[in-house]
Order: structure tokens, then sequence, then C-alpha cells
């Protein structure tokens, strides 16, 4: 027996939407300009599933964004920071899953592309 008025089955269309990947693009610390502007490509990169007008603050954490990341169906966070040593990004699979730490050696701007 199956019930039709409570169990509504969900659409296709809906239902491939729910499992496609999703992520946050954001950067961490004091990072320069050029940072920033990588991480804004990154945004453009990974349109139409990331939010390319995502608002960050100082008083943001990390918390902050993983709480409202199963609001919005984010599977990702793709972390940006600087140290004086190098420039990392962390790509993290949210809400328990391992986190891959990777140094940026080198990067072109899609400014200095076209």
């Amino acid at each position: 027996r199956k019930k039709t008025r409570t169990e509504k089955e969900a659409d296709p269309g809906e239902r491939q939407k729910k499992l496609t990947p999703r992520c946050f693009v954001i950067k961490r610390g004091d990072v320069g300009d050029r940072i920033k502007d990588l991480v804004q490509d990154f945004r453009n990169v990974m349109m139409p599933n990331s939010a390319k007008a995502l608002k960050e603050s100082k008083q943001n954490r990390v918390e902050d964004f993983i709480a409202v990341a199963s609001h919005f169906s984010v599977t990702h966070l793709i972390i940006f920071s600087a140290t004086k040593a190098a420039t990392y990004m962390k790509l993290a699979r949210l809400p328990q899953g391992p986190t891959l730490t990777f140094r940026v050696d080198s990067f072109t701007l899609a400014r200095e592309v076209r």
C-alpha cells in the first residue's frame, strides 16, 4: 500500500537539483587584492552552483557558513587564505566530510587572460 496524500513523489528535476553539488567560495584572514579577485574568478568558474554575490565580513566565522549551508543545500566549502609564506586553498565536504588543503603556487586572473 502506498500513501498518496502525505508521501508525495519528488519531481525528477527537483530530485536532480537536490543531488547537484553546490559550494560556497570564501576567503579567510587578511588577503591581498589579487586573492580577492581570485575568489571572485573562482565563484564565476563554479557558477551556477555557487553563490556569486556571497557577502563576507570580518565577523563571519567558518561555523556561520557551515550553519547556513544545509539550508541552501551546499555540499562543499572552498576557503582561500594567505600567509607570508604561501597562499592556500582548502576544499571541505560538508557537513563532516574530509578537508583537502592545497598550496597555490601561482595563478592567473581572468582579467589578465582577456
